[in-house]
């Protein structure tokens, strides 16, 4: 009996040792799977691909893949990862290579490098952007790595801000010298009439001058003022327009009269007899309802412009027949024209072609702003030594 009962329990106590490796052997299964979800559920938020490298054979594996790929080369898993190489864009290549070079053959034990990989096997010229970690997963009795594993991430938005940030600060640093620029000019261009004004106020002041050489001298002073005041002008209406404190007083306007009045006004101001300046009116009656303030600064620094740089020929104050609701205002000239670059920038702020002539680079920026709040926008058409065309596109009512 009592050798039946040792049997018994030597056999409970073995079911029962076999029962708790089992339990346990569950229990770390469990955790298994448990951080593998949890493994799956960071890979899949941080939108990640894992991978590893077989160094021995040279064997490329694609583990888990979260990313946005859905406009990527697909990459199957198991091919050499040459074959993932011949993928990355040539001019990031070499240091990629390098970089995985090193770390197979044991010289580094990790590594991060952003590149840009292929996009469509359709189009060799279209690339998005990856970044990759990798380290040494595992190594042989000897020392060398065995397995290489990694990260890869898709970079577009991070590059896309990188690029908007860099070109972002190159237009500041731009803006900032065209500033210095600006303010050595505004001295200049204000001291200028400044001391010719006192220059011909002295002269005045002296009893032996004849009535002709008086009159000059008044002439001039008026000269200078009517310069002072359109500098002042331009920069209030800069400040105006970028404070967004400009308001817009819209009334029904003749566009055949207000060019007319420019054209006249314009010859006025024409010192040049080689330079003939005109008017032109597309039609009969014209009526729009807009600013006509506005509409007349705008419309005098074109005119202003094409009479500093056209020396022979004619400036043509116009219009174009009204089509959808908008209408074209222009200035044509026979001057020196712009070349592509110059017609990029010339809207831009402080920005002056010809350190030679009058002016600081204002007017045409305060033409973009005045027709943005108009509703409407600017614009030029120019063939370097034929001439220029500026226009105003503004909406009709």
């Amino acid at each position: 009996m009592l050798l039946v009962l040792a049997a018994s329990a030597i056999r409970f106590l073995r079911y029962w040792r076999k029962f708790k490796k089992l339990r346990a052997e569950l229990e770390t299964q469990r955790a298994l799977v448990s951080d593998n979800v949890e493994h799956s559920l960071v890979l899949r938020m941080m939108k990640l691909a894992t991978w590893r490298i077989d160094v021995a054979n040279g064997e490329y594996t694609i583990v888990n893949d979260y990313r946005d790929t859905t406009d990527t080369v697909p990459m199957a898993s198991g091919v050499p990862y040459s074959t993932m190489l011949s993928h990355i864009h040539p001019d990031d290549l070499p240091e990629v290579e390098d970089n995985l070079s090193k770390i197979v053959n044991g010289g580094i034990q990790q590594y991060h490098h952003d590149y840009r990989i292929l996009v469509s096997e359709e189009d060799d010229d279209q690339y998005c952007w990856e970044s990759s970690y990798a380290m040494v997963g595992d190594y042989n009795d000897d020392g060398t790595p065995k397995t290489i594993v990694g990260a890869s991430e898709r970079i577009d938005e991070r590059k896309r801000l990188e690029q908007a940030l860099m070109e972002s600060a190159a237009k500041a640093e731009d803006l900032n010298r065209l500033k210095a620029s600006f303010i050595e000019e505004m001295s200049h261009e204000i001291r200028t009439p400044m001391n010719s004004m006192n220059g011909y106020a002295q002269l005045l002041q002296s009893v032996d001058l004849s009535d002709e050489e008086r009159q000059v001298c008044i002439d001039s002073i008026i000269d200078n003022t009517a310069k002072l005041s359109d500098k002042f002008k331009s920069l209030l209406s800069i400040v105006e327009t970028e404070t967004g404190n400009s308001s817009v007083h819209r009334l029904p306007l003749d566009v055949n009269v207000l060019v007319s009045n420019l054209a006249s006004q314009a010859e006025g101001r024409n010192k040049n007899p080689q330079v003939e300046v005109k008017s032109y009116a597309a039609d009969s009656q014209c009526v729009i309802v807009s600013d006509i303030n506005m509409i007349t600064t705008i419309m005098n620094n074109y005119t202003n412009n094409a009479l500093k740089f056209t020396h022979k020929g004619q400036v043509v104050i116009g219009y174009d027949s009204p089509r959808n609701h908008k209408i074209r205002l222009w200035v044509k000239d026979t001057g020196i024209g712009m070349d592509r670059e110059q017609q990029r920038r010339a809207f831009d702020m402080f920005v002056k072609f010809d350190n030679f002539t009058e002016g600081v680079g204002l007017g045409l920026s305060v033409c973009k702003n005045l027709a943005t709040n108009l509703g409407g926008q600017v614009g030029v058409e120019s063939v370097q030594g034929h001439g220029s065309t500026f226009f105003v596109e503004l909406p009709t009512e």
